[in-house]
This record gives structure tokens, C-alpha cells and sequence, in this order.
């Protein structure tokens, strides 16, 4: 499977392939769609340039161990040809798709794509209002400073069949994880489209982490946790015995796990976390945040490998940019990185 578009619109990757989802996936993957729905898309819509606005628009490879049929017709099928038709009279000429690109850029941009509308379920959803809560990380982020609401979402996806969002935690003030639960259920009551929220909670504190994981299963759109490995100093931190036992008590409340880490220690020892526990349902999240700026491969390749061979694993492809040189990344940087996590998942 391979990148087949850019829409130069939106700067968005389109991969022209989609599911449709069974009861027993959706239940994997703890979001309120029913079986048959096209609501799970794999792959067609990544969001490669909405992070200074703190919107992602995630997509979820999850147990992408067949190929599923197109469901999306593109008008850039002419990507695909490296050579142009045989003229009389003339010698054929080898165009590559750079040249390509080059010459038809403005036709590009004039040009919109065409494809089947599908709903989309963003998977990664950000929304903030550091007037309500208090978010220590953003204070080192002067761009992402200010409120970002589910009014200013709408019209930065305008345009696209968004149906459904999942509410990621945002790394609020530890001691208002449950203020950020009940805010974003205000939101929803407003954006109805949010029909999920994957909180933080204090999983390091095992089995004592219980009441805490009642409390915020009292409410219905709490499916999942994310308690951030990335951002503590001890790369072994997800091998706590305490950590351990608080992410495996989550399959006592239905709540399923995202990972989020940074670096090859880390990614080793999550391995390792997994392993130990195989009832809980695991979430990748930004592809485990390989070191693109860089154009490291492994070994964050073979990490992933390892991931995806264990039965409740999936992994979410967002947030590339980030990983990236923000002000001189290109497509081809992130080219490599996409290819191997749907070749792996």
C-alpha cells in the first residue's frame, strides 16, 4: 500500500484504501460504531499540518493484516504512469513524478480530488482552554497558548465527513483529570460528534488506582486511558511493578491503553509492558514517535515489527510533522515511516 495523492488544499496524504468495520473491531477498539460502517478508516485522511492549531486528524491501523478493497477514486491517477504515451514522431519521454508534480503544481492545486464520501472517526482529538484548566507543557508553547475549541475545529475541517471524535487527554494539570473529563463532556453537548474520551489516571499507583478508574468510568464517554510514558526521565517507568499493575487492572473496566512514548529505551521496555499484559487492548499512539528529522529506521522498525505481531496491539498514524524538521519537512520525509507501519500492521 502506498501514498497515491496530495491534496495540496488541506496538505493531506491520502492512501486509497478503507474497511469496513465489524462489531468485534469496533469493541477492540472501544468507539460507539456499529458493525458495517464505514466509520473506521484505516488509512485515507492524515492531517500532516494542523499541529500548531492542536488539531490531529488521526487514523487507527488496527489489525490491517489483509488488503481491503479502494473505496476512494482519485483524479491524480496519472502519478502512477513514470512515462508518458508514445507520440508519432516523436521519442518517448520518461517523466518522473517530481517533474510531474513540478509542472502541473498550479493545475494541482485548481484541481479538487474525487472520492467516495466516507465518514471519518478522528481518533486524536485535541481541544483546550487554558482559562478552565491549567497546562504546565503549554507554557513552553507560546503558539499553542490560547484556547482551541471545538468551534475553531469545525471550520479548520470544513469540508471533510467527519462524523464521529474520540477526545485524547491533553496533559492538563495532574490534579484536574477529572475536571478535563467533565469538561470535554460539556463540550459534547455542544459537539455531539464526541462520542468518546481516552483520559489520563494515575495508573502508578496500582492497584490503589482503582476508585480513580471508577469514578471516571461513571461516565459513559470515558473508553480508554493515557497516561504518557514519554515525558518521565526513567526510561524503565512503564515497568514499574505498580505501573504494571495499574495498566492491567484497566481490563476490570473495559478501558483500553494508548501508548505514548519517545525514544528507543522507551519503546523497548513498552514491548516488555505489553507482554505482561495481554488482556489490555493496546493503542499505539503517532506511530511511537520515531526519530524522522533524523531518517532513523531502526531500531524503531524492528520495535514496531514486534508490536504488531502481538494479538491487541494497533497503532494510530499521527502526528508526523511533529517528529520532522517543522519548518523544512516534505512528504518523502514522512513517506518511509507510513509505508512501514501499513506494511507492519
Amino acid at each position: 500500500m502506498k501514498v497515491s495523492g496530495i491534496d495540496p488544499d488541506r496538505n493531506l496524504i491520502h492512501i486509497r484504501q478503507s474497511k469496513q468495520i465489524t462489531d468485534s473491531e469496533a469493541q477492540i477498539c472501544a468507539w460507539p460504531v456499529k458493525a458495517g460502517q464505514a466509520a473506521f478508516i484505516a488509512h485515507p485522511i492524515i492531517c500532516l499540518t494542523k499541529a500548531l492549531c492542536g488539531w490531529h486528524l488521526s487514523i487507527t491501523v488496527c489489525y490491517a493484516r489483509q488488503k481491503w478493497p479502494c473505496v476512494g477514486r482519485f483524479d491524480l491517477d496519472w502519478l502512477e504512469s513514470e512515462e508518458t504515451p508514445e507520440q508519432p514522431g516523436t521519442s518517448q519521454q520518461k517523466i518522473t513524478r517530481n517533474s510531474v508534480l513540478a509542472s502541473r503544481q498550479q493545475e494541482r492545486i485548481e484541481r479538487k480530488y474525487e472520492m467516495i464520501p466516507i465518514p471519518i472517526v478522528d481518533t486524536h482529538l485535541h481541544i483546550w482552554d487554558p482559562q478552565t484548566l491549567r497546562y504546565p507543557w503549554l507554557f513552553e508553547e507560546p503558539r499553542l497558548n490560547r484556547a482551541h475549541l471545538p468551534e475553531e475545529y469545525r471550520k479548520v475541517t470544513e469540508g471533510l465527513t467527519l462524523e464521529k471524535m474520540i477526545f485524547l487527554q491533553c496533559e492538563a494539570d495532574f490534579t484536574q483529570y477529572q475536571a478535563e473529563v467533565n469538561w470535554v463532556t460539556e463540550q459534547a453537548l455542544n459537539e455531539p460528534r464526541i462520542k468518546g474520551i481516552v483520559a489520563w489516571a494515575p495508573l502508578e499507583k496500582g492497584e490503589s488506582a482503582r476508585d480513580e478508574l471508577a469514578a471516571l468510568c461513571g461516565n459513559a464517554l470515558v473508553r480508554g486511558i493515557r497516561r504518557i510514558i514519554q515525558f518521565e526521565d526513567d526510561p524503565a517507568f512503564c515497568l514499574q511493578a505498580d505501573f504494571i499493575r495499574g495498566v492491567q487492572i484497566l481490563s476490570d473496566f473495559d478501558l483500553h491503553f494508548e501508548i505514548c512514548i519517545k525514544g528507543d529505551e522507551q519503546f523497548k521496555n513498552t514491548l516488555e509492558l505489553v507482554r505482561q499484559c495481554p488482556k489490555i487492548r493496546f493503542i499505539l499512539d503517532h506511530i511511537g514517535k520515531p526519530f524522522i528529522r533524523e531518517k532513523i529506521m531502526d531500531p524503531w522498525a524492528g520495535y514496531l515489527e514486534e508490536l504488531a505481531g502481538m494479538p491487541n496491539t494497533g497503532c494510530k498514524i499521527s502526528g508526523l510533522v511533529n517528529e520532522a524538521d517543522w519548518e523544512r519537512w516534505t512528504p518523502e520525509d514522512l513517506r518511509p515511516y507510513i509505508d512501514r507501519v501499513i506494511e507492519t500492521f
